[in-house]
């Protein structure tokens, strides 16, 4: 399954390890997408782990909005 998590904090990388445990293809949408630590985080959770935009993560099968509610 193709997920798509909008946030790379706390809840959003924790949700990643989890669903990459699982063989799932994860995609951060991000505003910017090649942030040094978001890319470290890719690498770090493999190589089905990947950073998009935003608009890249329409394309999921489910996206998962994991920010601040503030």
């Amino acid at each position: 399954m193709k997920i798509a998590i909008i946030g790379s904090g706390h809840i959003g990388g924790g949700l990643a390890r989890a669903w990459a445990r699982h063989d799932h293809d994860i995609l951060f949408g991000a505003r910017n997408p090649a942030d040094a630590e978001l890319q470290a985080l890719c690498r770090e959770l493999g190589p089905r782990v990947t950073a998009g935009s935003v608009a890249d993560a329409a394309g999921a099968d489910v996206v998962v909005l994991a920010m601040p509610y503030g």
